[in-house]
């Protein structure tokens, strides 16, 4: 989906984001692994590149729990330590969606921000115009203008 930033700094910025979950879904990440509703998503277009620990991996962690408490569905809330690989069950609320981005452990979304309003949302990309790997650096070139599925 494209939509407008939810950052302040950046309200004009348009982004492209997977949509994980709509209004309603229970969503959990184990161990990398997506699940919606109980069930294993197939995502074969996710990507897990990281190398090394992002450098304010313990500020982005703060950020992470602070947001999803109010919807964490778990039973031990007060020792609940979410990481960028393992969190939730979450409930998506209404007029909200969870993003994220197919690069993983690279990708700033829903994770560290939160649901994205639905008024937020601009539309559907048509075709992927650049897509970039960062380790090594280099043009992903099977990717451009194909259709995102």
């Amino acid at each position: 989906v494209v939509f407008r930033s939810v950052e302040d700094s950046t309200p004009d910025l348009n982004i492209v984001k997977r949509v994980m979950g709509a209004p309603g879904d229970t969503l959990q990440m184990v161990h990398d692994t997506v699940f919606r509703d109980g069930q294993r998503l197939d995502e074969p277009y996710a990507l897990h590149t990281a190398l090394t620990p992002v450098p304010d991996e313990a500020f982005r962690l703060q950020l992470i729990k602070a947001w999803q408490l109010p919807q964490y569905v778990g039973k031990d809330a007060p020792h609940y330590r979410p990481t960028t690989h393992d969190w939730g069950p979450i409930v998506v609320p209404p007029d909200h969606y969870f993003v994220m981005g197919d690069n993983r452990d690279e990708s700033y979304d829903s994770r560290f921000w939160g649901f994205l309003p639905r008024q937020h949302i601009r539309g559907r990309p048509l075709f992927i115009y650049m897509s970039i790997a960062t380790h090594p650096l280099r043009i992903r070139w099977n990717r451009l203008f194909r259709h995102p599925s």
